[in-house]
């Protein structure tokens, strides 16, 4: 019986495919046909041999393009399937479902400016497409492209009507470019379309707070807390939305009433830390997190972390290790516990050490692009092992394309090589997407001086020393050529 469903199935889908046969009329039917109860099946590479005979006869066809590209991609060869798809679009460049294919596969290979090139087509050609929206209001704001962002949401408002998340994200954004008048208004209309969003009005009554509208802030932040009355949740959130705002010893004081109204609230505390960690206050993050360990989680392997980086940060080496290495004895398979304890090894000179945690950390997760460009780096700078270290900069490259410090980090391995074409090559294509990286401009006015071009080199440096003045390598560096 169920074999019978089955071929009811497949000949009811050959039926519907029937109908496109004057689509290409010039291609071998029995092939196309053969390709689709294949790929029916999932016999994906039987199914190529039958789609490459039709597009024997029809190499036109766009539709045949398309099977024959995803058929590819069902087995892995990702490149052969993009390619036909690229073909499919070339024949037919105004298909709205092949380019939101392409956007798809783009996005799950992490190749998110290709992906955008494919979603600006689809809206080209069908402007209210939610998923192209949503996907380049993210993708813009992930890559702080704000003025890009803005009439994204506006023309999301367009297609999903009014929506009070829609006005909340564009206000964030707003915040971001420091146009408060802009993200109050927005704020506004969430508001007036939800009452009872607590988190609008608390974003609300900060940008008050910050326009010095005293009254203003206060009746805001008033009827946030008449809302959700001594609800911790609104002191953790003012607390995250002060610190976002730069308004630090606003955010510690919220963090510290939170912890006075749930003294055992964790998130809190790790927050807190978090806050005294980026502010340069190690000694008060310890004190902290040294609390929150003896007071509830002595199993939280991300309070460990956070104490070991403060550790680090009070130069108390040693601790650091013990506290990641309690860390990985909760979780012997975390591997950003292994990179922490991997990357301080390393600055504290132990190589052979730092080695073994970051092939530990490569071995636990093979997508850590972070773990290959750090070993990847770390033999570069050291001249060992140059050509495996150019091959652990490519596998990071695989993961992130665009990480503009993973490239730096493969010219520089090429420089050490004495490959000094590829090392230009691959370091000026690092500084344009890092313009203001002083390690980029001095590796950049390393291999000037090696290729001979003195004045440039002297230029990158001195960009680098106004960018990172505390330098004295660069500027020696300058000294010995102009002295």
């Amino acid at each position: 019986m169920k074999n019978l469903l089955r071929f009811t199935c497949v000949m009811l889908i050959l039926a519907i495919w029937a109908n496109y046969h004057d689509a290409f009329a010039n291609a071998s039917y029995s092939h196309w046909t053969r390709g689709l109860l294949y790929d029916t099946y999932g016999r994906w590479d039987d199914a190529i041999e039958e789609y490459k005979k039709a597009l024997g006869d029809d190499s036109e066809s766009p539709t045949i393009h398309i099977k024959l590209g995803a058929a590819y991609i069902n087995i892995g060869r990702i490149d052969e399937g993009i390619s036909e798809l690229k073909a499919a679009i070339r024949l037919d460049p105004d298909n709205v479902r092949t380019h939101l294919i392409l956007a798809r596969l783009y996005l799950h290979l992490k190749r998110y400016e290709e992906s955008e090139v494919h979603y600006k087509e689809v809206l080209r050609l069908s402007p209210g497409t939610i998923e192209a929206l949503v996907f380049l209001a993210d993708f813009y704001c992930l890559r702080e492209r704000y003025e890009d962002a803005i009439p994204i949401y506006e023309k999301l408002i367009e297609a999903k009507g009014d929506e009070p998340r829609v006005y909340f994200n564009m206000a964030t954004i707003y915040i971001k470019m420091k146009r408060y008048d802009n993200a109050i208004a927005s704020l506004d209309k969430a508001i007036a379309l939800e009452p009872g969003d607590v988190e609008a009005r608390l974003y609300k009554g900060v940008l008050h707070e910050l326009k010095s509208e005293d009254e203003k802030a206060r009746s805001e932040l008033e009827k946030a807390f008449e809302i959700s009355p001594l609800d911790p949740k609104a002191y953790h959130r003012l607390g995250q939305i002060y610190y976002q705002m730069e308004m630090v010893d606003k955010a510690i004081e919220q963090y510290m009433q939170l912890l006075q109204i749930e003294p055992m609230n964790v998130a809190g505390y790790r927050e807190l830390g978090s806050i005294y960690i980026e502010e340069n206050r190690p000694n008060d993050a310890i004190e902290v997190l040294e609390k929150a360990i003896k007071l509830k989680s002595p199993g939280d392997i991300y309070l460990y972390l956070l104490l070991g980086v403060a550790y680090e940060g009070a130069d108390r080496k040693e601790d650091a290790i013990s506290s990641y290495e309690a860390a990985i004895r909760l979780n012997p398979e975390d591997d950003v516990s292994h990179f922490h304890l991997g990357a301080l090894y390393e600055k504290m000179q132990d190589k052979k050490k730092a080695v073994e945690e970051l092939k530990v950390v490569i071995q636990l997760n093979p997508m850590n692009a972070n773990a290959y460009n750090y070993l990847g780096y770390m033999w570069a700078e050291d001249g060992e092992n140059l050509d495996e270290a150019i091959e652990l900069l490519k596998k990071a490259l695989e993961i992130e394309p665009d990480n503009g410090a993973y490239i730096d980090s493969l010219g520089w391995a090429y420089y050490k090589k004495e490959m000094v074409d590829e090392a230009l090559a691959e370091i000026e294509k690092a500084a344009n997407l890092l313009k203001d990286d002083p390690v980029i401009k001095d590796h950049l006015g390393d291999i000037y001086l090696k290729k001979g071009f003195i004045e440039k080199a002297i230029k990158e440096w001195e960009r680098s020393l106004e960018i990172d003045p505390k330098q004295d390598k660069v500027r020696e560096k300058i000294k010995s050529i102009t002295r």
